[in-house]
């Protein structure tokens, strides 16, 4: 999976958890975790990126949204980096992971 997202810009990124049939999962309770980071190697706390969400849009439907933020890479270089999305149960079981290309790229336009 690859994510593209120009740096300052706000975006939602919309999560479907399902199994493995297809069929949605009911995530009430569940924490899902987005980081993005330059090395894999780097701890969480030095991500670019590291939001934790435990409110879901339509938690019954297996629905949620990562909410990125402007601030969130408004002064981070333009490049390649990588993300991981973990989703977790209330025993903190983890049922759904994902590990992708998140590219950072550079605005043009300053003003509207």
């Amino acid at each position: 999976m690859r994510i593209k997202l120009k740096r300052g810009n706000d975006r939602n990124l919309k999560v479907n958890v399902t199994d493995a049939a297809g069929a949605a999962v009911d995530i009430t309770g569940w924490n899902v975790r987005f980081t993005v980071k330059k090395l894999a190697s780097q701890t969480d706390a030095e991500a670019i990126i590291n939001k934790l969400v435990t409110v879901h849009e339509n938690a019954a439907g297996g629905i949620t949204n990562i909410p990125i933020n402007g601030v969130d890479t408004d002064t981070q270089p333009v490049g390649n980096y990588m993300f991981d999305l973990r989703v977790r149960d209330q025993a903190n079981k983890e049922h759904s992971s994902d590990t992708g290309a998140f590219v950072l790229v550079q605005e043009i336009t300053d003003e509207v």
